[in-house]
């Protein structure tokens, strides 16, 4: 988290200095903007879920949407802002690469004016969100609630071998004082 906020930090101060970048906030209608912010809003606390939820990863993973969402979200940033997620992006592990330049591209393109590069844009975010949805497959932690597989018809999407979060310790029955 300290990171997170160290990135922020600097990618605002960055942002103030030097030639402006142009905004997408210009473009966009009070409610449009709205749904900008509620978005960014959104992937941090998704963020936010993911650093409590999985165990402590490098500190550029977890600074690294910290430093995009200003990028978007504010008007006229600085260009030098563009500084800090590229050096987070480049600092992180081969395997954590993967939707890092993705993001990148994303973020870049939102800055342009037009609807080409806000499709770029929105192509190279949902590509990203592709990759990490792909890479990271969320299983349900009780079996119970799924189908047989003798009864799985040909076309059911969930393969035979899930992975199920059964490593957690649980104590059932603390709660009563047992």
């Amino acid at each position: 988290m300290a990171a997170a906020l160290a990135a922020l930090i600097a990618t605002l101060l960055l942002g103030g200095v030097g030639p402006a970048l142009s905004g997408p906030a210009s473009l966009l209608s009070w409610e449009l903007f709205g749904l900008a912010i509620t978005g960014g809003t959104g992937f941090l606390a998704w963020h936010l879920a993911q650093l409590t939820a999985l165990p402590p990863g490098a500190p550029a993973r977890a600074a690294l949407p910290a430093t995009l969402v200003p990028l978007v979200l504010l008007p006229q940033v600085g260009a030098a802002a563009l500084l800090v997620p590229a050096a987070l992006g480049f600092a992180l592990l081969p395997r954590e690469r993967f939707a890092a330049p993705l993001a990148l591209i994303g973020t870049l393109a939102a800055l342009g004016a037009g609807p080409i590069p806000h499709l770029i844009a929105g192509v190279t975010m949902l590509g990203a969100a592709w990759l990490c949805r792909a890479r990271c497959p969320a299983a349900n932690d009780n079996p119970s609630l799924e189908r047989s597989p003798g009864f799985r018809p040909r076309f059911w999407p969930m393969s035979a071998s899930l992975r199920y979060a059964r490593g957690i310790p649980r104590d059932s029955g603390s709660e009563f004082g047992e």
